[in-house]
Parts: structure tokens; sequence; C-alpha cells
């Protein structure tokens, strides 16, 4: 696992070392911005799948085994999304609306309809 620390100013390496050790990987860099955090984990990355996930998102248990699950049944596959729920919250951190999970098919189209375009942390994709 890295983390990559794009010049947070809340201790952000230092949490993650002292709780995590030397299972996780820290990279600390001056401020790149979010595509810049994330070319760096990239870069970095050395297995055979890449899985982000922002400071400002979360994954439910069991998320990435049901991923490398999919990729082990679909060899073929280029991307898995996991489009479990989508919370809408306002800019005061209030949740005004929950979006009901896609059992099956193409959840980039039902996202679209509500005008939401999901960011990295639902996706996994191979090296």
């Amino acid at each position: 696992m890295i983390v990559v620390d794009d010049g947070s100013t809340d201790n952000t390496a230092e949490v993650v070392r002292q709780k995590f050790g030397d299972k996780v990987r820290v990279i600390s860099q001056d401020n790149r911005g979010v595509s810049g955090a994330r070319n760096t984990g990239i870069e970095a990355a050395k297995g055979e799948l890449i899985a982000m996930l922002d400071s400002d998102d979360y994954w439910l248990p069991g998320k990435l085994q049901a991923q490398v699950d999919f990729f082990d049944s679909h060899p073929d596959s280029n991307i898995g999304l996991m489009d479990t729920f989508t919370e809408i919250v306002n800019n005061q951190g209030k949740i005004i609306e929950v979006l009901d999970r896609v059992k099956h098919g193409d959840s980039f189209k039902e996202l679209l309809g509500h005008n939401i375009m999901n960011q990295p942390s639902p996706m996994m994709f191979p090296q």
C-alpha cells in the first residue's frame, strides 16, 4: 500500500507511519494537486492492480476483495468499478441524498443522469 502525502499540513505522513509502520509506503511531496498525487502513486506502484482512495472518500469493507475477485473471473477486463452507493453532500457536509447502487450494468449512464461524475475511488485497474 502506498500513501502519497501531497503537501498536507495535518501530519498525514507521521500519522500513517506511526499507525502502520513499514507495512505502508509513505511518499511525501510538495503539493502538486490531486492529479500529481495520483501520478506519483501509480508510478511507485509495483502490484498487478491499482486502486486509489482520496482523503475525503472511504471504502466499505470487502470492496477491494470484490474487485480482485472480479478481475480473477474476468481476466480480459481493463477496469473494475464498484458503485455501492453515492452520497450527495452539501457545502456544510450534510448528506442531502443517497443514490442506490446499480446492481448490474452500466453505472456510468445512471450516474451521468444524476449529473455526478465518479472519482477514481470506486475504480480498480491493472498496472
